[in-house]
């Protein structure tokens, strides 16, 4: 065993957490400058070990707690961590922490983790081998001084400490006040014996008068006894029969108690089964008012449908009649146009010709009629001109006329003909546009045809979706359904599981919950929350079988929490602390739990405990910890065996559990109350409400996905209907172009508006030929006369021209009006009419067909739903009226019951009165007995026969005699008994109080007799170990343990040494040994009574001459200090020894013999020494150094050349 790690916090002057890790189990050096900390550091290990620090009162707690630069450490810890594999401690632990812990208001101590008392960790120091009387395993700065210092009457009582000898010391002070009082009780009962027998005389005076008022005494109380033995018979008879009664009554209410417990089990879960069947038929009315609902809205969406369908129809057909009616009316209206252009085109040249033969005429007439005018002007022309040159001056000026009027007739047949060829070209124009808007309108309404297709693929695509919503919130009812009931059993679980659980424990589960779940609300201390990994008991899994003997085995170490490290611990307990939450908080930290192999177990029925287990290796070493020593047997007397020979606890499957100490406990559990089994069952549920919630998120997402998907064809089918519209409106845009681009073309192409061109055109050139003529006539005028006018004949022959041309022209005119406006409109009627968009119609129908369809399928389906709900509906119904009538039938069962058993409990209280009443006419009587007293010897039997009446008869006839004797001491003959009794009882208690007197007196002889053979002892064995340690030290010096004595006769001095030789001194001193005095108690008890103390000889040279410690110098005074030390630690070893400085009043070659004997000592015990010497670091396995920075000290490992260093420069600077 020896001291392995150590750690400190907040204690002087070591502020954050200080670990000094693998020490040596040899020889372990500190170094360090003054004032870096050394000290404290060895005050860290005597806080904790020592009995020094005990008790610190709340005034002087602040020199414990660090203070520098900031805020004062609130807390003080010191953990110490021994090596145990030796199991000098007794604990199976192969390693044993120990911390104090000290608070301005709290100071604590712990052993591995457990609460423990400093008396606890005393003992079981005490245990490993630490005595309580040798205060020598740590010695501190000037210890070492104070001893060599000391006095002989000083190192005497530190022998005598050694030696335990106040152990006897306090048994004798015990045992003498317990003489005492002994011996005072024995004076006393001496003194009271007197008195008694000053009584008893006097009372054997009135024993005559009293013999006769005892003889009728004795037949009274035996009379009185006959009749209240007789009345507690005849009770005990009654009370019996009641009894029985009693007992068939409670064994009949058990039995309805029984029932009534089943009876209402029945009736709970027939509740459950009641509001499981209303939730599933709440559900059930609602989906099928739902689908009734969406029924109604597709029986009237299919009503419209099938009344537009039938319009649809209506029209397609109709328009399909009239379309195929219109195309035969073209062909004859075609056929009557094709024939009235035939008579057209056979009128028109005639006409034409006509028109041109009258125009020719029409002109050659008003040529002549010109040439009259000119004759008849020229006949004038003496009366109208003067001279010729009038006459020619005028005739030019005419000429110029004709020319001008000749030119711009020219100009405007030109325009004529420009226009005409205008109106071609526009018919060209139109044509082509014609065409256009025909190959336009076919390409509308192929897309609108292709938009109706997509329009009635996507009402498809919607219908699916639609169903596919509809079914997934369908099954997201049942899930939330399903999610309810299971919330219910969670809640019911959850509070179930709070009841069974302590309330601290419950709230500090929730208080971890509270602080994890604002650590992964706010994101923040990842650390922690992966690092915190759960309960013990979520972190296993078994078969149920196992529960009762893991419950039992693990208790309440189950709701442990298991954390990553002891930060993780420490974080979680200071969120907790911060926010005053409450609640008990117990953490497994993996980091601080070490591997252990557990042992094996030999006997074939038994198996490890642990064995039953399923967890993740990761936590290994907590579930070794905690089921390692327990062992799994199938019956009471294997575990027996088990614990008895391989000191295992064992654990039956029923819980029963034997501990491998002894104790054997178990007995009924209650499954119900089994909270393993709760857990796991909670976590099920709590896993399956997770999943289910998981599922219900999806569905939801799901369906809101269907929603969008929904929306998004409905925004589809939206936008084809509108750009089906757009389209429809375009169509019949460009019908109507159509229709005014072919009235337009068939304006022009029945040359209609050409005919006054052309007409005007031969009118002008009738017009021109007639100014050409009359250019000619002018200029001729003076050299031909003309005739006066036309012929008779050319006249008739004009008049027919102008019948047949007028003629002509009437007919070609009817012909035009019936063209154009009856035969051409019509066939553009006709033609619109062929070319309307019937597609839209067509299509339309199409979409309304297939969506009517969709309808129909799914008020199928929902018909089929509906009618499945209906029946489960049905069976909902019947199935909650058996239900209800099962419950009513209950209910009246338990009302029945309860009734039976309030009748059971007034019968009970009846018998129970009675019962009350005769037992306490019983205790009455027996009170009576015992207040008879003493019976006589012939009280039983003697008036057993009589009957009460004569029992009564004699028991007055007793009565009256007594009378005589009332004023008799009737208490004479019992206080004479009772005085002579006393008196034998304070005789045997005088005898045993001498006696004890007595063995007392011996205990104190003993003790003395001990209290000397003990002190004989360790003086020798320290006297002993002192010559040979100093003999060590100095190879050749010697020395010599003297114990002093003064004899009280002579009052003279002696000396007692461990020489095997009597030798005299000078004056009165005398030497003999200790072992030649006399081992009487008398001899012994003068010879301790003369021990005066203890005194040291030395010699440093070898000689004979030795000198008195006084007489020594501070270093030899140190070395013979040391040696006394290692003596009396040779005599009482302890596992370790901490050094202080002790080399420091020492030469060179006494450090180094120090150092020596340190080294030899180190192989049997662990050394931890401070030192600002190189001798003691020389055989030193660990160095250490202390170094302090900003009042903070701190401990390294360091090499042993830097520990040389180090030294060397102290060494320099002092």
């Amino acid at each position: 065993m020896y001291i392995k790690e150590i750690n400190i916090t907040g204690f002087k002057s070591y502020k954050d957490i200080t670990t000094i890790r693998d020490l040596s189990p040899k020889h372990n050096v500190v170094i360090g400058r003054n004032g870096s900390g050394k000290s404290n550091f060895f005050a860290a290990i005597q806080f904790v070990l020592s009995s020094e620090f005990t008790s610190i009162t709340q005034h002087n707690r602040h020199a414990f707690l660090h203070e520098s630069v900031g805020a004062k450490s609130a807390t003080a810890r010191v953990e110490i961590v021994f090596d145990n594999m030796d199991h000098r401690i007794p604990t199976e632990s192969e390693e044993v922490r120990i911390v104090r812990t000290l608070t301005m208001k709290n100071d604590t101590y712990s052993i591995d983790g457990k609460s423990v008392t400093k008396t606890e960790i005393v003992n079981m120091m005490e245990s490993a081998g630490f005595s309580r009387s040798n205060p020598y395993y740590i010695v501190k700065q000037g210890k070492i001084t104070e001893l060599a210092t000391a006095s002989d009457a000083y190192r005497l009582k530190l022998i005598k400490e050694v030696a335990g000898t106040r152990v006897f010391d306090e048994k004798k002070e015990e045992s003498t006040k317990i003489l005492t009082e002994t011996q005072g009780k024995i004076e006393k009962s001496v003194t009271l014996l007197g008195y008694i027998n000053e009584r008893l005389k006097k009372l054997e005076e009135e024993k005559e008068d009293l013999k006769e008022y005892q003889k009728w005494d004795k037949m009274k109380r035996s009379i009185e006894y006959t009749i209240f033995d007789k009345e507690i018979t005849e009770a005990k008879a009654k009370l019996e029969k009641l009894t029985d009664q009693r007992t068939k009554i409670n064994t009949e209410q058990n039995k309805y108690e029984t029932l009534l417990i089943e009876i209402k089990m029945k009736i709970q879960n027939t509740e459950k089964q009641i509001r499981e069947l209303d939730t599933h038929y709440k559900a059930k009315r609602e989906e099928k008012e739902t689908l009734v609902n969406e029924q109604a809205e597709l029986m009237e969406r299919k009503t419209h449908l099938e009344l537009s369908i039938k319009d649809l129809e209506a029209e397609f057909n109709n328009e399909r009649d009239g379309k195929k009616a219109a195309e035969n009316e073209k062909i004859g209206i075609e056929r009557a146009i094709a024939e009235r252009q035939a008579q057209l085109d056979e009128l028109q040249p005639r006409y034409q010709k006509l028109l041109e033969e009258e125009s020719s005429k029409d002109s050659d007439i008003r040529i002549l009629d010109q040439r009259c005018k000119e004759l008849y002007a020229k006949q004038g022309h003496p009366e109208q001109f003067r001279t010729v040159a009038e006459r020619d001056k005028h005739l030019k000026t005419e000429l110029q006329w004709i020319d001008r009027q000749s030119y711009e007739m020219k100009n405007q047949i030109e325009e004529i003909k420009k226009s005409i060829r205008a109106d071609e070209e526009e018919k060209e124009t139109l044509g082509q546009r014609l065409r256009q808007e025909k190959i336009l309108l076919e390409d509308l309404s192929i897309k609108m045809n292709k938009l109706s297709q997509e329009i009635k693929h996507k009402k498809e695509q919607l219908n699916k979706a639609i169903t596919r919503r509809m079914d997934d919130s369908h099954l997201e009812k049942e899930k939330r359904e399903k999610l309810t009931m299971l919330q219910y059993d969670v809640n019911r679980m959850e509070e179930d599981f709070r009841r069974l659980t302590p309330k601290a424990t419950m709230s500090g589960i929730t208080s971890i919950k509270t602080i994890l779940d604002e650590y992964k609300h706010k994101r923040i201390f990842p650390e922690v929350v992966n690092g915190y990994y759960g309960r013990l008991i979520d972190l296993f899994n078994c078969t149920p079988e196992f529960n009762k003997a893991i419950e039992v085995t693990a208790e309440s170490r189950l709701f442990y929490h298991v954390v990553e490290d002891d930060k993780v611990a420490m974080k979680l307990l200071e969120s907790v602390n911060e926010r005053s939450l409450p609640g008990e908080f117990n953490f497994y930290p993996l980091n601080r739990i070490l591997d252990t192999q557990p042992r094996e177990i030999i006997d074939k029925e038994a198996r490890p405990l642990i064995e039953c287990l399923q967890f993740d290796q990761k936590f290994n070493n907590v579930f070794k910890m905690v089921f390692k020593d327990y062992a799994l047997v199938p019956r009471l007397d294997v575990g027996t065996r088990v614990a008895r020979n391989e000191a295992f606890n064992c654990v039956t499957m029923d819980g029963d559990q034997i501990s491998h100490r002894g104790p054997l406990t178990g007995g009924y559990m209650d499954v119900k109350r089994l909270k393993l089994d709760l857990v796991r069952r909670l976590k099920n549920a709590e896993n399956d409400k997770n999943d289910l919630e998981k599922e219900i998120d999806c569905l939801t997402e799901k369906i809101s996905a269907s929603l969008n998907v929904v929306d998004q064809i409905r925004l589809e089918i939206a936008k084809r209907e509108t750009e089906i519209q757009t389209l429809n409106n375009g169509y019949h845009d460009c019908l109507a172009k159509k229709q005014i681009t072919s009235e337009l073309l068939n304006k022009l192409s029945n040359n209609a508006d050409n005919e006054p061109k052309m007409a005007q055109i031969t009118k002008l050139k009738n017009r021109l030929k007639e100014l050409t003529a009359q250019k000619e006539s002018v200029n001729n005028q003076l050299k031909t006369p003309l005739e006066a006018g036309l012929t008779e004949a050319e006249r008739d022959k004009i008049n027919k021209m102008e019948k047949r041309r007028a003629d002509f022209g009437n007919r070609i005119q009817t012909i035009n009006n019936e063209l154009q406006h009856k035969l051409f409109k019509k066939r553009e009627h006709l033609n619109a009419l062929i070319e309307s968009n019937a597609g839209e119609k067509s299509n339309r129908l199409d979409t309304e067909q297939a969506e009517i369809k969709l309808i129909y399928e799914r008020v199928k389906k929902l018909l089929d739903i509906i009618g499945v709900l209906d029946f489960n509906i049905e069976e909902y119904s019947k199935k909650k009226a058996e239900l209800t009538t099962f419950l009513e039938k209950s209910q009246e069962k338990q009302k029945e019951l309860e009734k039976s058993l309030e009748e059971f409990a007034k019968n009970a209280e009846i018998f129970c009165t009675k019962i009350a009443n005769i037992q306490s006419k019983r205790e009455e009587y027996s009170k009576k007995i015992k207040e008879i007293g003493p019976l006589p010897a012939d009280a039983h039997g003697t008036y057993d026969k009589l009957p009460l009446k004569q029992l009564d008869k004699r028991l007055t006839e007793a009565m009256n005699h007594l009378k005589k004797y009332e004023n008799v001491n009737k208490k004479a003959c019992e206080q004479f008994i009772q005085a002579a009794s006393q008196k034998d009882d304070l005789a045997k208690r005088v005898n045993e109080l001498q006696k004890n007197e007595q063995a007392i007196k011996d205990l104190l002889t003993v003790l003395e007799n001990r209290r000397y053979e003990t002190l004989h002892l360790t003086f020798k064995q320290v006297a002993k170990y002192f010559s040979e340690v100093f003999r060590k030290l100095i190879p050749n010096g010697s020395a010599n343990l003297i114990m002093q004595t003064l004899e009280k006769s002579l009052s003279t001095r002696s000396t007692t040494t461990l020489s095997h030789s009597t030798t005299m001194q000078s004056g009165a001193e005398t030497e003999t040994t200790i072992g030649e005095q006399s081992s009487m108690p008398e001899r012994v008890l003068h010879e301790l009574e003369t021990f005066v103390g203890t005194s040291i000889k030395v010699s440093f040279t070898g000689g004979t001459e030795t000198r008195d410690i006084t007489s020594l110098s501070g270093g030899q005074k140190t070395l013979v200090a040391l040696a006394l030390i290692f003596a009396i630690q040779k005599c009482d070893p302890a596992p370790f020894y901490l050094f202080d400085e002790i080399d420091a009043a020492l030469d060179q070659e006494h450090r180094r013999a120090i150092a020596e004997m340190i080294h030899d000592l180190s192989q049997t015990a662990q050394f931890i020494t401070t030192t600002f010497r190189a001798e003691l670091l020389e055989h030193a396995e660990k160095f250490y150094g202390v170094r302090v920075r900003d009042k903070v000290s701190y401990i390294d490992e360091i090499a042993k050349a830097s520990a040389f260093d180090f030294v060397q420069d102290d060494q320099a600077h002092t």
